[in-house]
């Protein structure tokens, strides 16, 4: 109902502080609308948002901590800050010396929400990662393994603004554990799976950080570099 009532005419921009101190600030900019100005967002419940997880058709997907015993940990919530209606996300399993990156997006055939959740851990013998899902309007997560084609990953950065949703699928920038090159990795929200896609033709970005982005509906990659070129 609320995807129905999206105006392609009436667009804004939600703004995410993440320079300011825990609880991060959320800020509306409002571009075509009566009021055509900035205003704050009110955390749901009064959290302490410490994350933009994912925007997608009005909806955030927003990360704040909780204490679990003795120890701080992560939870989400998906929010609509039109009219302040919110939806928790079951608590995931932790491990120790976890990493984690986390994606939101919605599918437009299968007309789906989903969080995905993607872990790094490391025991005693080596590195592992598992990927989970998580449907909104569902109760619990589900596993869908190691991320293929790499399962040995680094990566990028571990709390980052979220990657860019393009036609159904998330994309992350990773880093091989073994050879450092910078590759992209895409998870289609419909069927579930993940690929490795072409790098950008740009040499510079393949053993240099950068990010993606969405432009004209293309997935874009931006680097910066000390020299102070920028390619796109």
């Amino acid at each position: 109902m609320f995807r129905n009532r999206v105006s392609d005419s009436d667009p804004c921009l939600i703004l995410f502080d993440y320079n300011s101190p825990i609880p991060r600030r959320l800020y509306l900019l409002d571009t075509e609308g009566c009021s055509r100005g900035v205003r704050k967002i009110a955390p749901p419940q009064h959290l302490a948002v410490d994350n933009l997880v994912g925007s997608c058709n009005g909806l955030l997907c927003l990360s704040f901590r909780i204490t679990v015993g003795s120890s701080l940990s992560r939870s989400l919530l998906i929010y609509n800050p039109f009219v302040g209606d919110a939806v928790r996300v079951p608590t995931a399993n932790r491990f120790l010396k976890q990493r984690e990156v986390f994606g939101f997006g919605f599918h437009p055939r299968t007309e789906e929400f989903k969080v995905v959740r993607i872990v790094c851990y490391e025991n005693d013998t080596e590195d592992e990662s598992m990927v989970q899902v998580f449907t909104v309007g569902t109760i619990k997560w589900r596993n869908k393994g190691a991320p293929p084609p790499h399962p040995r990953f680094t990566l990028a950065v571990e709390y980052r603004p979220p990657e860019a949703l393009v036609e159904g699928s998330l994309n992350w920038v990773i880093v091989g554990a073994m050879d450092r090159i910078f590759r992209i990795i895409s998870f289609e929200l419909a069927n579930e799976v993940f690929v490795e896609i072409p790098h950008p033709p740009c040499q510079r970005l393949v053993s240099n950080r950068y990010s993606l982005y969405v432009l004209n509906g293309c997935l874009s990659a931006v680097g910066s570099f000390e020299t102070g070129h920028l390619d796109i």
